[in-house]
Parts: C-alpha cells; structure tokens; sequence
C-alpha cells in the first residue's frame, strides 16, 4: 500500500480530467454570454441607427427610411426577428400623451414631435438547456426630432 502513497505518476492526468470539464463549461459560459451582449449591443445600435435618421430635420416623416436604416445598421452584427417598426408622433410635454400635430399646447408653443424605432432579435444559447433557452430581446429607441427653422 506505502508502494501506491509515494507514486506520483499519474496524479497531474487525474487532476487535468477532473478540472477540465469545468473549465470547458465556464469557457462556453463565457463565450455564450459575450455572443447575447454582442446580440443586444448590435439590436440596441439598430433602434438607434434609426432613430437618428428619423430625428434628422426632413426625414421625421420618412417611416419606411427609418426601418431601412435599422436593418441596414443590424446586418453588420445581428439578424433582427422581422423589420424594425417606425413610428412618429407628437406630445405637448414629454413623455405626455400622444397629441395630434395641429394640437395647441397649454405652454402656447405647438408640441414636440418625436420619432421611435424598435428592433427585435432572437438570442440563441450555445448549449440550449432548460435553463438556458432562446429569448427575444426588444430594443426601443425614441429621439426627439431636432427644431426646424
């Protein structure tokens, strides 16, 4: 038995087979969670691709022109579940209720026009468990639309 206790030949295989597997799982785990950011990070860019075109004087009325420039935004790092959605309204104060343009505003200004751009995709795991499922992630961007003169 004392012949067992002082042979050492084996033992860096034995510890390399029993630290492994966990290694490989913290690694996928990692590699899983940089693969969603990088899918929510490009989503968020999307919204906001579009969005800023829309803010743009002249372009708030240019609905299919925003939803063209999120997706255009979004293929260089996601692929977006369905075409981005444009909106554009108006509100007297913000994040007041929607108004329509021709609305007179209690502050005797006319309101504010604002546009929003949302983009969604569909993060997928590596290792798709019970845990760990598909998900849909939303990105919703609104700007206010810049003053004309």
């Amino acid at each position: 038995m004392r012949r067992f206790r002082s042979c050492e030949s084996g033992q860096a295989l034995v510890e390399f087979a029993l630290f492994m597997p966990l290694f490989l799982i913290i690694l996928v785990g990692a590699v899983d969670v940089s693969f969603f950011l990088v899918e929510v990070m490009a989503t968020q860019e999307a919204a906001t691709e579009g969005a800023d075109y829309g803010a743009a004087p002249g372009n708030q009325n240019d609905v299919s022109g925003m939803e063209q420039w999120a997706a255009y935004a979004a293929s260089y790092g996601v692929t977006l579940s369905g075409t981005p959605a444009a909106t554009t309204f108006y509100t007297c104060t913000p994040g007041g209720a929607h108004v329509s343009a021709s609305t007179s505003c209690s502050s005797g200004f006319g309101p504010m026009e604002y546009v929003q751009v949302t983009a969604s995709t569909t993060l997928n795991p590596i290792l798709a468990s019970r845990a760990l499922r598909s998900q849909s992630y939303t990105a919703t961007v609104t700007y206010r639309v810049a003053w004309q003169q």
